[in-house]
């Protein structure tokens, strides 16, 4: 199984519930709970954070997997920090 990889498409704050970011699964699978880490395109800049939470048109999931539009909730980073372009990748 490849590993997990995303592309930030979007990011929100959602008032109660947190930050999230939106994108395909390009590759592998992402739970709840897993560690995941943002790279800038130049890849100057790392991030690495927990995922809170997994959405796929308003439907909460324990896991999201290749092919899926889904929305990441993650807590600890800001809206400054995350950007359009960043890839998410499983650590």
């Amino acid at each position: 199984m490849p590993d997990f990889r995303l592309t930030v498409q979007d990011t929100f704050q959602i008032r109660g519930r947190g930050f999230v970011v939106t994108g395909n699964v390009e590759s592998g699978e992402l739970s709840v709970g897993q560690m995941i880490q943002f790279t800038s395109p130049d890849g100057l800049q790392h991030y690495e954070t927990k995922v809170l939470g997994l959405e796929a048109f308003h439907q909460q999931l324990n896991r999201a997997e290749a092919g899926q539009n889904i929305g990441i909730l993650i807590g600890g980073l800001t809206h400054d920090q995350i950007k359009a372009g960043m890839v998410v990748t499983s650590r």
